[in-house]
């Protein structure tokens, strides 16, 4: 739990703060989608989600696995212990809706970048970004940015292993959710890919993880001259990470549209021009 020491809702420690609207666009879409994609789109609880589980669970004969949104997660930071028990999910849901009722979207993000446990010791995206790579959350790059997202689910297991695994396949995912976004370009996507390739294969040869990530996630990304680069923060969250966007992108990726190839080879960013 993360005690409540800090006027603005930090906890323990949270001595550095960060404004949303100022964290890289590559980390602030990447956290979204590897948390809660549909984080701008309920109310706190993802009612439809909670359903498949138990749904799954039920057709299985085994145990529903637990959803929690990123609002659930920012009330059992601040509020709750670490105890799993069905109380302590009920005071979950319930903080949860009252923080949406009561918090616009972008504070409650705001809140959870903040005091959400990257690592053994290391709370929120400022001590991150300077423990994993040595760098600002406005400077994270698209590597860095995805890197960081998918060690939320699992913050204090070491990167390697099975957790290693876990952490690449969320990798792969949050590259389709960024660039359907509209937030990363093919050349960064290909670029982001063999630098994943590169950390697989380094760590599992026995290189530190650690130093794998700082070596990978300092060399510069090449910008190509028409290239504008990515929205803002500050634009992202008025259009809740792209949302019309990645509700397209995902249309053209399910339906098997023919355009899907063609699609795939733009040169610089996705739009959602070739639909309609």
């Amino acid at each position: 739990m993360r005690l409540r020491g800090d006027p603005r809702g930090g906890g323990q420690g949270a001595a550095r703060w960060t404004d949303v609207a100022e964290l890289s666009p590559y980390a602030l879409c990447a956290i979204v989608g590897a948390e809660d994609p549909a984080f701008f789109q309920h109310r706190g609880i993802w009612w439809s989600q909670v359903a498949a589980r138990l749904y799954s669970a039920a057709r299985s004969g085994g145990r529903a696995v637990a959803v929690s949104t990123i609002t659930q997660q920012l009330a059992r930071n601040l509020y709750l212990s670490e105890e799993r028990s069905g109380t302590r999910k009920l005071f979950e849901v319930l903080l949860a809706r009252r923080l949406e009722a009561v918090l616009e979207k972008r504070r409650i993000l705001e809140l959870y970048v903040n005091v959400v446990e990257w690592g053994p010791g290391t709370w929120g995206i400022e001590d991150a970004a300077r423990a994993y790579f040595d760098a600002s959350p406005r400077s994270l790059n698209p590597f860095q940015a995805v890197v960081l997202a998918s060690l939320l689910p699992a913050p204090r297991a070491p990167l390697a292993g099975r957790n290693l695994d876990r952490a690449l396949s969320s990798q792969v995912r949050l590259l389709h959710f960024l660039y359907g976004a509209g937030v990363m370009s093919l050349p960064d996507w290909r670029e982001t890919s063999a630098r994943m390739r590169l950390l697989a294969a380094a760590v599992r040869g026995g290189r530190a993880a650690g130093e794998v990530l700082k070596e990978l996630g300092a060399r510069p990304y090449e910008r190509l001259p028409d290239d504008e680069g990515p929205l803002t923060s500050a634009e992202l969250l008025e259009s809740g990470c792209g949302l019309p966007l990645r509700i397209a992108y995902t249309a053209v990726l399910r339906g098997g549209d023919p355009r899907r190839r063609a699609m795939l080879r733009l040169p610089h960013r996705w739009t959602g021009g070739m639909i309609g």
